[in-house]
């Protein structure tokens, strides 16, 4: 996910999905007052990435399934990793993307926070990806 949310090209990276300046028109996080979850596409296509998705910032902020552990991306901040996992066994999971009670300081793919899996709270859920398929028409 993290490429279809932030990289402009294979050597730039953007802080949000749509550049690298916040726009409070773009996403729902603190900033735009919304104060709960909104409909998918609300802010598309102005808050759209390079390629094309939607809803890649606020919102929700997205359940990964690494692991979280402080250390262990520190570790790797100057390393270039590909698909980076987390730690193999943990307390707390991965959030990422930022959600609409938190400032635009965590609306952004790169940055990873923990929390724990345990109960529901409403700004925590996920984000699809699929494919776009082309199918053949019986005409």
């Amino acid at each position: 996910m993290g490429k279809a949310a932030r990289c402009k090209s294979e050597n730039e990276s953007l802080i949000y999905p749509w550049g690298n300046e916040f726009d409070p028109q773009n996403a729902n996080t603190a900033e735009s007052k919304i104060g709960t979850t909104s409909d998918v596409g609300k802010f598309s296509p102005q808050g759209d990435s390079p390629y094309g998705c939607a809803d890649m910032a606020g919102n929700v902020s997205e359940w990964c399934n690494d692991w979280f552990n402080e250390n262990e991306y520190k570790q790797r901040q100057a390393a270039t990793v590909k698909d980076p996992r987390g730690p193999q066994k943990g307390d707390v999971r991965v959030l990422r993307g930022g959600s609409f009670n938190l400032n635009h300081g965590f609306a952004h793919c790169a940055i990873r926070l923990g929390d724990f899996p345990y109960y529901y709270i409403d700004y925590r859920g996920f984000r699809v990806a699929s494919a776009s398929v082309k199918l053949e028409s019986d005409d």
